[in-house]
This record gives C-alpha cells, sequence and structure tokens, in this order.
C-alpha cells in the first residue's frame, strides 16, 4: 500500500487575502471526504498558532501538524503584493528534519523539487490599469520566478491556464487545473432575523459578498439601483466584505459616497468583513447573489452560492461560464442596463432554483489535488 501523502503546507492567515486563507483552509477540509487510508498527512508551516488553528480547527480535518520554523514570520496568505524568496525564510535544519512529498501553494525552498506552485489568476495582463509599474513588475517577477524554478504549476480554472500558456509562451513547466470548492459551517450560529435585527436589512434583499477591490466592480451594481429607482423599482442590495484595496484605499469610501449621490442610499447596506457563520445565512436568504467582477480566477462567491444552491446574477466572463451553468443568469459588466433588467425581473419573485449534489465537486476537489501529488511522488521515485 503506498504511503500517506506529505503536504508542508505554507501558511499566515492574511484578512487583505481573504479569499487565499479560505482556499487553503477548504483544500484541507476536502481531504475529510477520501477514504481514509488516501488522506494525506498536512503538515501547516506557520509562525502562529492562530494561522495553525485556522487550517486544522476550521477545516475540522485531524491529521494536521503545525512546524513552527524559525523567522517563518514573512510567509502570509498573500502571495502578488510582495515578490518573496520564501527559500531564504526557513532554516536549513528544517530541510533535514521534514520530507514532504509535495509543498504547496507556495514554494519554501528554490531547490525542492516537490514544490507546486499555485496562480490563482492573471488579473495584471488583462487590467493593467488597476496597477501601478511596481507592483506589475513584481507580478510578472513571481510568475517568471516560479516557472524558471519548478516544474509544476497549478491554475484554478481552464481561462487561467489559457492565459498563461499565452502570455509566457516559453514556460517550459507542467501544468494543472483543480477547480477548488468550498466547505461552509454545518450549522451557522446566528439566525436571518438576528442578522436583519443587527444589521437593520430589509426582508428581500440581494447579497453581494465581494472584498472591496476596484475589479470586483461594486460600481455597476450602484448604477443599476440607480437606473431602478428611476424606473420605480426598489432592490435591495447588501454588501459586505473586507472595505480595504491597497491600489485604491478610499474606494469603499468612494462606493458609499456614490450610492447616497445616486441617491439610493437607502437600499444599499454596507456591513464590512462578516464572520462566516453570518455569511452563509445571508447567502442562504439571499433572493439571488450578485457577482459583478470584471475578473475572476475561480470565484470563491460563486462556489459558496453553489453549495447552497443559491441563483446567481453574474458577470458574464468565460471563467464564469466555466464555473456555473445551472442556477445563474449572466449579464454584460459594463452594462448597468443589462443588470437592471435581472434584478427587476427578480425583484418581487424568487428565481427557480435547482438543487446540486455539492459534494461532488467537494470530493473532486481533494480527488484533484490528490492526483498532482501522486504524480509529482512518482516522477521523484516515490513509493
Amino acid at each position: 500500500m503506498a504511503q500517506r501523502i506529505r503536504l508542508g503546507l505554507p501558511f499566515n492567515y492574511d484578512e487583505n487575502w481573504i479569499g487565499g486563507a479560505y482556499y487553503a483552509q477548504n483544500l484541507v477540509s476536502s481531504f475529510r471526504l477520501l477514504p481514509q487510508a488516501m488522506q494525506p498527512d498536512v503538515f501547516v508551516l506557520s509562525h502562529d498558532r492562530k494561522s495553525f488553528d485556522f487550517i486544522a480547527q476550521g477545516s475540522g480535518y485531524s491529521r494536521c501538524t503545525w512546524v513552527q520554523p524559525a523567522r517563518l514570520a514573512d510567509i502570509d496568505g498573500g502571495i502578488f503584493r510582495k515578490l518573496r524568496l520564501l527559500q531564504k525564510i526557513v532554516p536549513r535544519i528544517l530541510k533535514r528534519k521534514m520530507k514532504f512529498d509535495i509543498i504547496y501553494p507556495f514554494p519554501i525552498d528554490r531547490q525542492a523539487a516537490e514544490t507546486v506552485c499555485w496562480i490563482p489568476d492573471l488579473q495584471e495582463k488583462h487590467l493593467p490599469h488597476l496597477f501601478d509599474a511596481k507592483e506589475l513588475e513584481q507580478r510578472d517577477n513571481q510568475v517568471r520566478y516560479f516557472f524558471q524554478n519548478f516544474g509544476n504549476i497549478v491554475f484554478s480554472s481552464e481561462a487561467a491556464r489559457k492565459d498563461f500558456e499565452t502570455f509566457y509562451p516559453e514556460a517550459d513547466v507542467k501544468t494543472h487545473v483543480v477547480h477548488f470548492a468550498v466547505f461552509n459551517p454545518p450549522a451557522p450560529t446566528i439566525s436571518i432575523a438576528e442578522i436583519r435585527k443587527k444589521y437593520k436589512l430589509p426582508t428581500r434583499f440581494f447579497y453581494c459578498p465581494n472584498q472591496f477591490w476596484v475589479h470586483k466592480n461594486h460600481v455597476i451594481v450602484l448604477e443599476a439601483l440607480a437606473k431602478l429607482k428611476d424606473e420605480g423599482v426598489k432592490v435591495d442590495v447588501v454588501f459586505s466584505g473586507k472595505e480595504h484595496d491597497h491600489r485604491a484605499p478610499t474606494h469603499a469610501q468612494d462606493l458609499k459616497d456614490r450610492a447616497k449621490a445616486l441617491g439610493i442610499d437607502d437600499r444599499t447596506h454596507f456591513l464590512g468583513f462578516l464572520p462566516r457563520d453570518e455569511q452563509v445565512t445571508l447567502f442562504g436568504q439571499a433572493v439571488s447573489i450578485v457577482q459583478p467582477s470584471l475578473f475572476e480566477g475561480w470565484s470563491t462567491v460563486i462556489e459558496d452560492a453553489k453549495a447552497t444552491s443559491q441563483f446567481v446574477i453574474a458577470s458574464d466572463l468565460a471563467v464564469n461560464r466555466e464555473q456555473i451553468n445551472k442556477n445563474v443568469a449572466f449579464f454584460d459588466p459594463k452594462d448597468a442596463l443589462s443588470l437592471a433588467a435581472i434584478l427587476a425581473q427578480y425583484a418581487h419573485k424568487d428565481p427557480e432554483r435547482v438543487e446540486l449534489d455539492y459534494t461532488i465537486k467537494q470530493r473532486a476537489f481533494a480527488e484533484d489535488f490528490l492526483k498532482v501529488a501522486e504524480n509529482l511522488r512518482a516522477s521523484a521515485g516515490g513509493k
């Protein structure tokens, strides 16, 4: 019988990229769905207990071990904000004592053949105007560092892999697509009645749970609501997410000011960053989820909706069409009228939904990742 896969998982919790943090937690959660003999051993390489607990306790996966290398504090959940050469951070003693079949999703050693790097997307190639010259250079350097030093790269979508092949045709690496899935709390501890009271929310609302980055395109939702107001149609939208974009520090406040200027501040509800159980409760009670993003690698918001068989009003992007084909209506993310028409359609009636067996997607996440790890071990001559 083959030995269990040993995964080295460099991770430090970072609310500024909560999607990356949940990605790591969800990956580990998916291992619970594998046959017991196939469940990998996970070694969380982190400088603090909070980060380890986020993975181990948050995932509910028992085969997790905390490894606390000295000077590991510079590793975090971010990937493109700075170019980090992580192999300088982990002491050599870790290399001698620990042996992994796969190190993922960030490198810890330039020479580690077992390293597999994760590239969520290449947003900067499609929306370069949202980045300054320094960050564009850093992102490009990060991608090049990955394919020049390591032999395997994972993407979360075929769309992202296609972008990589288009923009880096010289890259001589093995590429893999592993669609990720999400795992919601089994029983949210707060009711919708409590949330409505806490945040003074209306009974009927649409929900837009995106971090407040410029490319998430919240502004198109505001413009659509303004057009509906002109037509005498009242629709409420609840927004939640970390209200920070390092590229545009005033962006969240600008959106609130824009809502007031449009006269729709009575139907826009900005809740900020929410606990996970509150977010899950809102997902289940909303008329629909609104995902207006201009660019995605693989949307966590859409996965959250699929996990609850919730309806999604999504921007018409190739990656979104790859990700969801049931319980969805697409709109032009640059056309407020396109979105307004769909919101009006469901202003007073709920969309029809098909119940989905989401465990199929969750299990596939684990199985597809395990295939990458097993192929890597086989190529290295492992048993």
